[in-house]
């Protein structure tokens, strides 16, 4: 037994595609798709400020709006036009227009619109600049308030009875890291997975071969078995040293979270071995997989709801090992579920794997005929 899992792993790293698929491609995500996010709190956003008024009152909340942390004037054009023009050539993302009469509508109780435009393409430097300038107009506008009950004769108003307080679950900062790192990282597993599996059942000298059906379902799990070892590694490397590393919150228990992560590669890996049966050349695995990748993710359900998705695309993704696994684990990890709330994705993956198997044992008896 020790004999066939040593001549398995030799296939495995004699094979300089599959080495490089499976070695390079997880580390090199790994390490290069969380950089763009690592600092994903945005602050001081440039905008332009158009000041119609040029009151003391507007020149207060560009006071205010020059302290927040989240927008930075970078210019004071003079028209909506100049300012139009910045935010065309994305020298800043966003113009508020202070309008004429600002203060005079103000002190007249008549309201006032300040009015924000902001490149709504990138939605974090959006929800930063939109946020900023809010609370400088409610901190300006609290102001006017006591001002008027201090000086005016008239009661006081009593303060607020009800306070709202926004706690973020789950995604304290945010940002993308804590909301989509996870997900990103378990679909490059299944998808170099796939690939490296996928390319060494389909090239000649290290195509299975089996005279019996039982036969060839041990080649494929020693094979399945041989490629889990080396993903195994992955999963420790990512939930245990460069979560904590990028500061994404752990939630699961470790022996709970690789167990799903095991049954995972499992499935993933028997399914490599049935599309390796069907292909001619080890090209071909990484051709059809890195075509499929950019839609495959848009199914994941962390882009784009899974309920909105079509019914057919729905019922396809019950079959593909990456959708359970996302499913499974970022609600044992990020939300912390027990393993109990996963036991539909859990017992699906199961399902692929022992399918997947068979599917593979019987495909490699037909070739051999």
């Amino acid at each position: 037994m020790l004999g066939l899992f040593t001549a398995e792993f030799k296939r495995i790293f004699t094979h300089a595609g599959v080495v490089f698929i499976i070695v390079v491609g997880p580390l090199f995500y790994a390490l290069l798709y969380p950089l763009p996010y690592k600092s994903d709190i945005v602050t001081k956003q440039k905008i332009a400020l158009v000041d119609a008024d040029e009151s003391a009152l507007s020149r207060r909340l560009i006071r205010m709006l020059e302290s927040t942390q989240g927008i930075s004037i970078a210019y004071r054009p003079s028209s909506m036009q100049e300012a139009k023009a910045l935010l065309e050539h994305e020298k800043v993302y966003g113009i508020v227009l202070i309008p004429k009469f600002f203060e005079r509508q103000i002190y007249t109780s008549t309201p006032a619109h300040v009015e924000l435009y902001a490149n709504a393409n990138y939605f974090l430097i959006y929800a930063a600049i939109a946020n900023a300038t809010l609370d400088a107009i409610n901190a300006l506008g609290d102001q006017i308030k006591l001002h008027k009950a201090r000086f005016e004769s008239q009661r006081p108003q009593e303060p607020n009875l009800l306070t709202l307080q926004s706690i973020p679950l789950f995604n304290p900062s945010l940002g993308y890291l804590n909301y989509a790192l996870a997900n990103a990282l378990i679909f490059i597993l299944h998808q170099t997975l796939l690939m490296g599996t996928s390319m060494l059942t389909c090239t000649p000298n290290t195509r299975l071969r089996a005279s019996s059906f039982l036969e060839a379902l041990g080649a494929i799990l020693v094979r399945c078995l041989c490629f889990m070892g080396v993903y195994l590694f992955y999963i420790f490397l990512y939930f245990g040293v460069l979560f904590p590393y990028y500061h994404i919150h752990i939630h699961a228990n470790p022996t709970t979270l690789l167990a799903f992560g095991a049954v995972f590669l499992l499935a993933t890996a028997s399914c490599g071995v049935v599309l390796g049966t069907y292909l001619s050349k080890p090209i071909r695995a990484t051709q059809i997989l890195l075509l499929a990748s950019l839609p495959m993710i848009f199914m994941m359900g962390f882009i784009w709801p899974f309920e909105l998705l079509p019914s057919a695309l729905r019922v396809l993704l019950q079959a593909v090992p990456a959708y359970h696994a996302i499913s499974g684990m970022v609600m044992l990890n990020q939300l912390g579920a027990d393993l109990s709330a996963t036991l539909t994705h859990l017992s699906a993956l199961v399902i692929i794997a022992f399918i997947a198997l068979f599917w593979g044992a019987f495909r490699l008896t037909r070739l051999k005929g």
